[in-house]
Order: C-alpha cells, then structure tokens, then sequence
C-alpha cells in the first residue's frame, strides 16, 4: 500500500458534525470506562486529540472515538481534532484499528473483525505478517483472531460481552459444528467453567462422537471367508520375513487371529521387525484367484479349513540326516524355492503353487541354505508347539 502525502490541520470542530467510522474495530464501550475518563478529562482536560476526516460536509472519526463519548458526556460542544485528508479507506481502517491494538483495550472478537476488515480492503498489503508486525504481535496471535470468526454468533456475543474469555474460545473451536459450540458456551456461563475445566467437557464431548462414528465390532454381514487368504501364503513363504514358519493366521467369525512363537522370535527386536513386514505386506493389494488354477485336492481343502497352523503341523520334515543334507542340496541346486516348497509342503500346496517360477534373488535370498535352515527350524517349533 502506497504511502500518500497527507495535510495535518488541528482545530476545534463541532462534535454534532462528527460521526463515528464504520471501520470502528470497537463495538463495545463499557460505561464505567467512559465515566471514568470523562472524570480525568475533566481534571486535566484533552490531552490527546481525537482524529478525523473530512467527509460530507462533516468528518469522520478515524480514533479516538471513548474520548468523543467522554467529552459528549461532559457536554461540550467542541473537540480539538487532528484533521488528516486526504485519507484512503483502507487507511482508516488501519489507523483505527493498529492503534486500538497497540493499546490492547479491544476484546478477541473486535480484534478479529478488525483484522478481518483490514485483509478485506487490501488483501495484498495487509497480510497477517504485515499486521503483526505493525500491532508488535506475533504472527500467530493473528491467525489465532481470525478463527474467531468462525465461531457460532452466541459464541461471538459472549466473547463481545466477556463473558467467555480467548482461551475458552480457542477450545470451543474444536468442536465439530456451531451446535456444539452453542451448548458447551451455556456451561461456561452458568457453570462459571474455567478454560480447563473447558477442555474437559470439549474432549469427552469428541470421544462420545469418535465412539459414535467408530466402526461396529462385528463383521460386515457375509463376511464368512477370509478375504486375505491367498495372501498369508505367499507371506509365510518369503524368507525374508522374520522367524519364517514361525508364525501362523487363522480367521474365525470375521476375526483373524495370529500366533507368533515366542521361541521363533526370540527377541522384542525381532517380533517388532516381523509386525513391521505384515502391515508392509497388508499395504499391498491382496492377490486374486486365477480362474484357471488347478483345483484344489482334499489336502488343500482340508488345509484351507483348518488354517495356516494345520498346514505347518502336516508339512513333511526330512526324518533322517541323509534327508536334511539331499535337501539342503537342493536348495543351492534350484534356481528358486519352488522344489523345496514342493518336497515339504507338496505339489498342490499354495506355498509350491506362490512358489513357482520364482527366484531366490526374487526373496532378496543370497544364502539358499540359510533360508532353508530358517525354514525348517520354523516348522519344527510350529509342530513341536502344544495345541
């Protein structure tokens, strides 16, 4: 906003011929106050003048507007006056209200209509930066006035009439809608409730309303069948998951329910770690039937019932050391781990089926053997496990 050359006359002007500005950021003049000051006025007469500018004939208040009513109340006739012109709108509003600010004898609701009205003259001047800047406040003080403004006008009226303090607003602005606002407002005045005792009835009044709209505890209807099932198996046979085999899922009634063994886990690190891949994994889509899958025999019927715990229970562990090593063998002979989830689990199994025509290097798998190792210390605590 460019600065314009102004002229400065002081005088003594009529006081009928002054009207008051319709950017007055006050609109609420205690009596007691203007008595007081038509009592200092009195003794010591005007000290400082009032301002204005020349409007229609007349002149427009621009501040000073207790020191008019004070000395309206002593009854004189005249006021000595500085008279500024000429004077754009958006300066006036300024003027007044800047200098209402820096003596802090506004309430929170004729600061933020000011603040307000000065951003709706020149939005590109009077930025919150630039206002707080010239009222010596900080620039979160302002973003905090203006969302005043969003109060409901009960709430604007009692803040107006000091009834409720900025504090009680600020907590009141949580609340979801005007209604709300409107009711905890009555408390604060016929309760006389402090600004915690606010933030009390504000916060059990948000956790009623969270429970309301809290999704009900029970499954959707027709939820019957599990909608990740394709996805734990393709989980439990990446070998980068933590304890491998160690973990199993089963849904029941709309519920999943897992069980990590501890032995497999070892370390609050480690079931931490494996927590972190499931809900990585969770993230991903959920892979869909193929509709030319093979279908199931009995045994993955059987397993698919029972869970991913039966499934661990009837894999095929090698019985002797001559086993272990020939599978060990090929482990560092397959290209991926397709024929070790085929030779423990079998070929039908969804492990085997997840399994083929990946990689080790797909798992991120650089020691077969290793993985192996996991795989199988996994599934013999899995059936060492009690039921």
């Amino acid at each position: 906003m460019a600065e314009k050359t102004k002229t400065v006359i002081i005088e003594s002007i009529p006081i009928e011929k002054i009207r008051s500005s319709r950017h007055q950021a006050r609109k609420v003049f205690p009596e007691a106050g203007i008595i007081g000051l038509s009592g200092s006025i009195k003794l010591e007469g005007l000290i400082q003048p009032v301002t204005v500018r020349p409007v229609d004939g007349g002149w427009e208040l621009i501040s000073g507007e207790r020191r008019l009513l004070a000395v309206k109340r002593l009854g004189w006739k005249t006021i000595e006056a500085r008279i500024i012109q000429p004077v754009s709108e958006g300066e006036v509003a300024a003027k007044g209200l800047i200098e209402n600010l820096q003596r802090e004898n506004l309430n929170p609701m004729e600061e933020a209509e000011g603040l307000a009205e000065l951003n709706r003259l020149d939005p590109v001047y009077w930025t919150q930066a630039k206002i707080a800047e010239i009222a010596g406040k900080k620039q979160s003080h302002i973003s905090e006035m203006l969302r005043l403004l969003d109060l409901s006008d009960k709430v604007k009226d009692f803040i107006r009439r000091r009834i409720i303090m900025e504090g009680h607003a600020v907590e009141l602005l949580r609340l979801p809608s005007q209604q709300f606002q409107d009711k905890v407002a009555e408390q604060i005045k016929t309760k006389d409730l402090g600004v915690h005792e606010t933030r009390a009835v504000v916060n059990k009044l948000l956790a009623k309303a969270a429970s309301k709209k809290a999704p009900s505890k029970e499954p959707p209807a027709g939820l019957k069948e599990d909608p990740a099932a394709l996805l734990w198996p393709e989980l439990k046979m990446d070998l980068r998951m933590e304890s491998a085999g160690a973990w199993t899922v089963d849904f029941k009634k709309g519920k999943w329910f897992f069980m990590v063994d501890s032995a497999g886990v070892g370390t609050q690190e480690a079931l931490a770690t494996w927590f972190l891949q499931v809900g990585k994994a969770l993230g991903k889509p959920i892979p869909a039937p193929s509709e030319d899958s093979d279908a199931p025999d009995d045994t993955e019927t059987s397993d698919e019932t029972d869970g991913m715990r039966a499934m661990q229970k009837r894999a095929k562990l090698p019985k002797t050391a001559e086993e272990e090593a020939e599978l060990y063998a090929l482990a560092e002979s397959s290209k991926g781990p397709g024929p070790i989830y085929a030779r423990i689990y079998g070929p039908t199994n969804p492990f085997t089926r997840l399994g083929e025509g990946k990689t080790w290097a797909d798992f991120q798998v650089t020691d077969p053997k290793e993985a192996l190792r996991q795989l199988l210390d996994g599934i013999r605590k899995a059936q060492e496990a009690k039921p």
